[in-house]
């Protein structure tokens, strides 16, 4: 080797050193691979994690509560690995996951309370219901003396999924005071507008729903089945079986409140228990119909579904 390759080799051999910032005397600067691995069980024995999360958000943060790092796992690399691959300084963090971040989503990471919600609710508009959100957490130590370090993420839902049949709802000959017809099943041009009153507006980085809350209003869309009603399907923040949330109709043309149940009521009188379980698809049907001029409204039956998967 000449002495001029010899001169040129120096710099770039002390940039490689700058780069990696980790000499066998000082490991102080060192990274050590960390390997992460996920799982989502829903309620039942069988890992479902591919056939319910399509992709995942993978927050880092330090055991002083500084986020330090952020990594997304799209739903092409999950395929290939599902879990993740982190380089980490030494020392203790908490990893907090977020799966099916879509865009219907905004996250708050870095603020003093860390949260998650829908993407309407910070802008200050309407809320339709959230993604449907999984999520996982772990805490690790990353030892100094660099060994690898493997840890799984067991995921949970973070949201209940509800699915309204309004049956009967798109016929206007139920409602005295109607003057639309049954043709047109849009929200912008539905009779009635389903609201769900007071639920969380958005969700902590522990899985804890908040303590603030909002409204959701979902898209009515004619219902596949029956030609005289509307289906909203929709999803929102965990709640308990004692919730002070409330399911509320009104109608469009004249704004009058047609019906309003608080959903705890719902929830006892029909035996549905919404804590026992970790993935909830709740179906509501909801029936109105006109004998003598009365309109009458009535809650005819709710079917829940648990992930059992098939082995």
């Amino acid at each position: 080797m000449t002495r001029a390759r010899q001169i040129l080799l120096i710099p770039v051999l002390l940039l490689l050193l700058g780069a990696t910032a980790c000499i066998r005397e000082n490991i102080d600067d060192c990274e050590t691979p960390v390997t992460l691995e996920f799982m989502y069980f829903g309620d039942g024995p069988v890992d479902v994690f591919s056939d319910r999360i399509q992709s995942v958000e993978l927050f880092v943060y330090s055991d002083k509560g500084e986020l330090v790092q952020t990594v997304s796992c799209p739903q092409e690399a999950l395929a290939s690995n599902q879990g993740a691959q982190l380089r980490l300084l030494e020392g203790s963090y908490r990893i907090v996951c977020w799966g099916n971040v879509l865009d219907n989503t905004h996250i708050e990471a870095e603020a003093e309370t860390p949260h998650i919600g829908e993407a309407s609710w910070f802008e200050g508009s309407s809320c339709s219901g959230i993604d449907p959100l999984y999520f996982g957490e772990t805490s690790i130590t990353v030892p100094r003396t660099l060994r690898p370090v493997r840890d799984t993420v067991i995921y949970t839902c973070a949201h209940i999924s509800i699915s309204v049949n309004l049956l009967g709802f798109a016929d206007a000959s139920n409602f005295t005071t109607a003057s639309r017809s049954a043709a047109a099943n849009g929200q912008d041009s539905a009779i009635v507008t389903l609201v769900h009153e007071d639920l969380s507006a958005h969700i902590d980085f522990h899985n804890t729903p908040s303590e603030t809350l909002t409204d959701y209003t979902p898209d009515l869309i004619g219902h596949p089945e029956k030609e005289d009603s509307y289906l909203a399907t929709y999803r929102v923040p965990r709640f308990t079986n004692s919730t002070t949330s409330q399911l509320v109709l009104y109608h469009n043309d004249t704004g009058a409140e047609l019906f309003r149940r608080p959903l705890a009521d719902i929830l006892e009188g029909l035996g549905i228990d919404v804590e026992s379980r970790d993935e909830l698809n709740i179906e509501l049907n909801i029936h109105v119909w006109n004998s003598n001029g009365e309109v009458h409204i009535q809650v005819v039956g709710w079917d829940t579904e648990i992930v059992f998967p098939v082995m």
